[in-house]
């Protein structure tokens, strides 16, 4: 469900990796809502290996997929869509160039 609502929303998951880096479990620790609009990413340095980026895409999946985060979610209209690390990046730089083009369209950008 899309709302025409500008709803700022926050939540902090705890992730718990085992030796090897796979996720074991993710709980919801805190979530709130606000009014200013946003979409959020976790970004990490191009040097992350592999086996790390792999971990938080499965933190972030299972994060998703509590039924608190479900509730939370439903009740603020802030669904996000489920995107791994590199949807995520092709998305961000879809984004970045739509909006950089409407900003120098209207003359608020060079």
């Amino acid at each position: 469900m899309r709302s025409s609502a500008t709803v700022d929303a926050r939540a902090t998951f705890e992730v718990k990796l085992g030796k090897g880096g796979q996720v074991e479990g993710v709980r919801l620790l805190s979530a709130s809502a606000g009014d200013a609009g946003t979409w959020a990413r976790i970004v990490a340095s191009a040097k992350v290996p592999a086996p790390l980026v792999a971990a938080l895409d499965e933190a972030v999946r299972k994060a998703l997929d509590t039924p608190e985060w479900k509730k939370f979610c439903a009740e603020t209209y802030t669904c996000v869509e489920r995107m791994d690390h590199k949807q995520s990046q092709a998305f961000v730089e879809k984004n970045y160039r739509e909006v950089g083009a409407f900003m120098k369209q209207f003359g608020l950008a060079k």
